[in-house]
């Protein structure tokens, strides 16, 4: 079953409700192109449906995240970084439809960050 934000549960109210109230681009105190910086665009955008167990209507605690790719932790985060970067950056098909409003600006500090090594604490 796919994850999709359209879905009415709290967690999408909240996405919805951030978007709308903080619709510029999500950064970390860092120069961008940190872990930091990555982990927030990813919580922010991707971690919806990109967690261990996806809190969408429709789905129960029995459901996978899509592709079995999660964000909740450094190490998953970093496994996933080249994902992260074909999917989210270059191509642009994730977040589906930009459903969640990733910027420009959050694809490119994600890309400087894969790009330099994708390093996590």
């Amino acid at each position: 079953m796919k994850c999709r934000v359209r879905n009415y549960s709290i967690i999408t109210y909240i996405a919805i409700f951030l978007t709308l109230v903080a619709p510029e681009p999500i950064l970390a105190q860092g120069d961008g192109g940190d872990y930091q910086t990555a982990r927030h665009i990813l919580a922010a955008r991707c971690s919806f449906c990109h967690t261990a167990l996806p809190q969408e209507d429709g789905l129960n605690a029995t459901s996978q995240p899509p592709a079995g790719v999660t964000f909740d932790t450094a190490a998953d985060i970093r496994k996933f970084a080249p994902r992260i970067l074909l999917l989210a950056v270059k191509s642009r098909l994730m977040p589906p439809d930009n459903a969640t409003h990733m910027s420009n600006e959050e694809r490119a500090l994600l890309g400087k960050w894969i790009e330099a090594g994708a390093r996590t604490p």
